[in-house]
């Protein structure tokens, strides 16, 4: 399925993501059921015993790998309905809370990563909030000095499963924009 429909018509990363998610999560549970035997308790155990070991998001990943997955055995006829459920949930995960740096803690941050070698890279994300992968996936190319803006295009991340870094589009529209560069910037 996923190199039927996802590799064409979806970004390169999240195809990878689904291929990870049930590579890693699904196949062993269910991916020897025959599907007209696969039930929404099937898949709700799947989720269940990701739940010690992996994020929320992770999880909520894997509910919507198998989401797409019935979705498109219901659109072809071969089962009646889809099986990831409304009853489907990622169990619920108590995940920290993140918060921006105040004004102060930047400062005070950056006082102290003054001697590093990556000093110029923390203040260029504070400055911007490009996140790091952005960062690291940006080319000369997307910095216009004369206009002082840029342009994020690319993303790059560390693919754990791989044990390599690979660089992509940014997972949504979104990803794509023009960020001003400041005087400090």
């Amino acid at each position: 399925m996923i190199h039927e429909v996802k590799e064409k018509t979806t970004c390169s990363n999240t195809v990878k993501n689904y291929k990870e998610r049930y590579k890693y999560n699904i196949q062993d549970v269910i991916g020897n059921m025959i599907i007209s035997e696969v039930k929404p308790m099937h898949c709700q155990h799947v989720l269940n015993l990701m739940k010690e070991k992996y994020k929320g998001s992770t999880i909520e990943q894997c509910r919507i790998t198998m989401a797409s997955m019935f979705l498109y055995a219901t659109e072809n006829q071969i089962i009646p309905m889809s099986l990831v459920t409304k009853l489907v949930k990622s169990p619920k995960k108590i995940e920290k809370k993140n918060r921006g740096l105040t004004l102060e803690e930047q400062i005070k941050f950056l006082e102290v990563a003054q001697n590093t070698s990556n000093y110029y890279q923390y203040a260029l994300i504070l400055q911007t909030g490009l996140r790091t992968g952005e960062l690291i996936g940006l080319k000369w190319k997307d910095i216009d000095f004369n206009k002082r803006t840029i342009t994020v295009r690319w993303t790059m991340e560390f693919r754990y499963g791989d044990q390599e870094f690979r660089i992509g589009e940014p997972k949504s529209q979104s990803g794509y924009r023009i960020i001003p560069m400041t005087q400090t910037t």
